[in-house]
């Protein structure tokens, strides 16, 4: 008798520390999310231009019973799914920071069509690069995905694309939605090109810790299409003899440390055209996910003052899913003062979109928010579209990536009277 009530009292006392701890650790959560609340009202340019106030705060009030029974991921997690509500791609909390400390599955993924694929991995599991993802343990992949989507700022779907491929690989992510039941571990089921399913269990490691990534590239020997070389280069160009074609790749509006800045870039860049035969310009994009706005006229300038390059069915530039906000911007003064036609994937920012950001920090768990502080309608015609138009639509299969293939390029270097 005695013994079984010491297990009780010993269960009793567990129970009460335990719910002393969460309680505690629950009251600063609910300061920390009246706090993005309160901010995000008083310091956004306008909070309730998509979602309604009523809807906003009615999510708040829903987080704030259910706290003291979430784990503190959990807890997180449902403050992104409140702030992505606000329904701009700028307003963010981005679950990829260090205060928030999660890991990751060393697995790098991309959506080709619909169908997402392991393109890249650390050394441990390269035996998955190459093969396309079926199942994270029992969850299909397309759920998996549309599970992510709502924890994700967005101004159209191209950032779910962009955005989705880095949570599929967080566990705290996976585990917190119950796609998986634990934070350390997944079973990917993976088939491969010849259509055989196989299953891997990979482990979870802290982000800063993952080395030695390797690509399908770079394991099976393949060059890169163009646009995939010089990755870290956030701006060079190169002269392609054959077809007298001058590409220049922009990955960042921002000066890039221990090179010339981008005013000087673009001086060397058309002296270059000047002088040389050039019967296509090509300016890809694909890359850039942003940067200084201002830092953009040098280039765009450049090209609208030549009538050599300023051609229709010689100028061109290439968006997709990883352009956005100051890039968006460069391919929206191109569009407004140029003879350029666009090719590629539509950006995943809107011609006209809230930005200008700024942040803050959550007081207690000292989490990061972005958010938008302007807006701007630089194409007013287009209204509250959620997509710039993109002339020729071209989008990678698998196949063109595994074979160094750019089918963007070769859209371009086909285009009628080049």
């Amino acid at each position: 008798m005695k013994l079984r009530f010491l297990i009780f009292y010993l269960i009793l006392l567990t129970w009460q520390s335990q719910s002393f701890c969460q309680n505690a650790n629950a009251k600063k959560w609910k300061e920390d999310l009246q706090y993005l609340s309160s901010k995000l009202k008083d310091e956004h340019k306008n909070l309730y231009h998509t979602v309604s106030e009523q809807d906003f705060h009615k999510a708040v009030e829903a987080l704030d019973k259910k706290i003291p029974g979430l784990s503190d991921e959990e807890i997180i997690i449902e403050l992104a799914r409140i702030v992505a509500m606000v329904g701009d791609g700028h307003t963010e909390l981005f679950l990829v920071q260090s205060p928030i400390h999660f890991h990751r599955f060393p697995l790098v993924f991309y959506f080709y069509g619909d169908s997402l694929y392991v393109s890249a991995s650390t050394s441990d599991y390269t035996d998955a690069v190459g093969k396309r993802v079926v199942k994270i343990n029992n969850t299909p992949i397309e759920k998996a995905f549309d599970m992510v989507k709502p924890l994700i700022s967005h101004d159209n779907d191209m950032e779910y694309r962009h955005s989705g491929t880095e949570y599929l690989a967080i566990p705290e992510i996976l585990n917190a939605l119950k796609i998986t039941d634990n934070d350390e571990t997944a079973t990917f089921t993976l088939e491969s090109p010849d259509g055989k399913i196989v299953t891997t269990e990979v482990q979870a490691a802290e982000r800063n810790k993952l080395r030695d990534w390797k690509s399908y590239l770079t394991l099976n020997g393949i060059e890169p299409a163009l646009y995939l070389q010089n990755f870290n280069e956030y701006y060079w160009y190169k002269y392609l003899s054959d077809s007298k074609t001058l590409f220049l790749e922009y990955n960042r509006c921002k000066d890039q440390d221990g090179k010339e800045s981008i005013e000087d870039f673009a001086d060397e860049v058309f002296e270059f055209a000047d002088k040389n035969p050039v019967d296509r310009f090509v300016v890809d994009l694909r890359n850039n996910p942003g940067g200084n706005m201002k830092l953009n006229e040098p280039i765009v300038e450049g090209i609208s003052e030549r009538k050599s390059i300023n051609q229709k069915g010689k100028l061109f530039v290439i968006t997709g899913r990883r352009t956005f906000s100051a890039a968006l911007n460069a391919a929206i003064n191109l569009k407004k003062n140029t003879k350029a036609i666009f090719v590629g994937e539509t950006p995943r920012g809107k011609p006209n979109w809230y930005g200008e950001v700024d942040d803050f920090e959550l007081p207690n768990s000292e989490i990061k928010v972005d958010y938008s502080t302007e807006f701007y309608n630089p194409i007013p015609e287009l209204g509250d579209t959620d997509y710039f138009p993109v002339d020729i639509k071209v989008e990678n299969t698998f196949k063109d990536y595994m074979e160094g293939k750019d089918e963007a390029l070769e859209a371009i270097l086909a285009y009628p009277g080049n």
